[in-house]
């Protein structure tokens, strides 16, 4: 059987875990205290994992202490947990190495949130969020605020949100629906994906493509990529751009107009700026 453990704490307005090999989720609540569930499935219990806890001033910090102990490296049916209710006004720092960690909710002026090998997925967020994660994917939808995301290996995947995005990967790619403010995505070969963006966008690629739809450009983009296709559809008129494009060996299409080497045309605006070597560009 599992250890479980039911806690409640009034008094603070912040949450650090260190989780590490723990799930954490974290739900905002109309109420003004704090809701702990700690859940511990018997194979940890019996190589002596805790969770310990401490109360200073108005922050509350959860972590795991652990021996040297064999259930980490197994299978098991049932993972360790900690669940969090909290008001929807608080602030929330996460730390964990291969747990994952869910948070929805929340309404606060930042959140910070790191892991190595677990995800990271947010709902209904309005605050601006630190995520670090290298191999776990990062997911979020209906998230407004400045955001600045970073993984390896990992997927990121933005839905339904308001708010700048700064964004880096290295294999992981970028997935960005329904999308208001400017996007600043950097990926070595990851690929690009943006639908029904309205904002600026500053992309660059090694060999990932960058691809785009239904897109309205408010202000000077730019678009850089080596190998990688460029392929963007836009909602504005051609008119609104001026474009200066350069490519090696890959062909640039605007409209339906062709060329080879370096385009500047137009006289709108905003400024699109192209820059591939073998990848081919496309605007229309």
């Amino acid at each position: 059987m599992a250890g479980q453990e039911n806690l409640t704490f009034t008094g603070v307005d912040k949450l650090v875990i260190d989780g590490s090999f723990f799930a954490v989720e974290v739900a905002g609540y109309p109420g003004t205290a704090v809701e702990a569930q700690i859940i511990i499935p018997s194979q940890f219990l019996r190589d002596n994992v805790k969770v310990l806890h401490e109360q200073t001033s108005s922050k509350l910090k959860f972590w795991v202490e652990k021996k040297l102990f064999s259930s980490i490296n197994l299978p098991f049916r049932e993972k360790p947990k900690m669940i969090f209710k909290v008001p929807h006004e608080f602030k929330v720092s996460v730390n964990n190495s291969s747990g994952k960690i869910m948070i929805q909710g929340i309404t606060s002026q930042e959140i910070q949130l790191e892991t190595s090998s677990g995800a990271i997925e947010l709902k209904e967020i309005s605050s601006d969020l630190h995520l670090t994660s290298s191999s776990g994917q990062i997911a979020m939808e209906g998230c407004n605020g400045k955001k600045n995301l970073k993984t390896s290996s990992g997927r990121i995947t933005v839905l339904k949100s308001d708010g700048d995005i700064k964004a880096k990967t290295s294999s992981g790619k970028q997935t960005y629906e329904g999308v208001k403010g400017d996007i600043f995505a950097h990926s070595s070969s990851g690929a690009l994906y943006i639908t029904d963006h309205e904002g600026g966008l500053n992309l660059e690629s090694s060999s990932g493509k960058q691809e785009g739809s239904n897109i309205r450009i408010t202000k000077n983009s730019s678009f850089r990529t080596t190998s990688g296709k460029i392929n963007f559809d836009f909602i504005n008129n051609m008119n609104d751009f001026t474009f200066d494009l350069q490519s090696s060996s890959g062909k640039i299409k605007i409209d339906s107009t062709s060329a080879k080497g370096r385009v500047v045309t137009g006289n709108g605006k905003i400024l699109i700026e192209g820059k591939s070597s073998s990848g081919g560009q496309t605007y229309r």
